[in-house]
């Protein structure tokens, strides 16, 4: 009986000093890959912008091919979503909060259990390549447990985004991306002023609030 308290109270001390190290942790993350596409920015966007075409790069359905996946109705733009379970990568959601042609998607990923971030894929044009800036941040607030998690938090999913960027340089040489629909997809929560010194061009349908917009030989609708 003694040997057990003992061992009990060796437990309870050495939990309780994990707590009190734990509450000078950081609770915020920050992730972040570079890599550079030998591809124009426009085929790269391609493949970011609809999150259909995700599994044909995105590392992690990879690493489970049977991963189940369902989709919002429309894949493209803001609040389009993608809902998948997982037995080795977990269940989730990723929400696109906006998209900007032809260089930036931001998007929310909520794993469940308080693990909530906000990712951006930001896609710079060099010439004939683009450099693409993936990052992935978030707080845990005050959840000991995961304070620790965020310690390792960049060599858990650094890795994946690195894998994520060489997989993009494969896929983004392609004319097209099976997923993106060249028809007119409607999208609502665009802004028009982040379009307006582009080389894309604006449609304006006739009697209705409606504007068009092409990426990449897309057509996509504004409203």
């Amino acid at each position: 009986m003694k040997i057990l308290k003992r061992v009990l109270l060796t437990l309870g001390i050495i939990l309780g000093f994990l707590l009190v190290v734990s509450l000078f942790l950081p609770s915020k993350y920050e992730v972040k890959r570079e890599g550079t596409v030998k591809a124009p920015v426009d085929s790269v966007f391609m493949w970011v912008a609809d999150l259909k075409n995700w599994q044909a790069w995105s590392p992690w359905y990879q690493a489970d091919p049977g991963m189940k996946i369902t989709y919002s109705p429309t894949t493209i733009g803001p609040g389009a979503f993608m809902q998948w379970t997982s037995e080795s990568q977990g269940n989730g959601t990723l929400t696109f909060k906006s998209i900007v042609p032809p260089g930036e998607a931001s998007y929310e990923l909520d794993m469940g259990q308080g693990m909530a971030s906000t990712g951006k894929f930001m896609l710079i044009p060099q010439g004939n390549e683009t450099k693409i800036i993936w990052i992935m941040g978030g707080d845990v607030g005050m959840n000991p447990l995961y304070k620790y998690v965020v310690l390792f938090m960049d060599g858990f999913v650094g890795p994946d985004f690195e894998k994520g960027i060489n997989n993009l340089q494969k896929r983004a040489d392609k004319k097209s991306a099976a997923g993106i629909n060249p028809s007119k997809v409607n999208i609502a929560g665009f802004d028009e002023k982040p379009f307006a010194q582009t080389k894309y061009r604006f449609k304006p349908e006739k009697d209705t609030d409606h504007f068009f917009f092409e990426v990449g030989g897309i057509t996509v609708c504004q409203r």
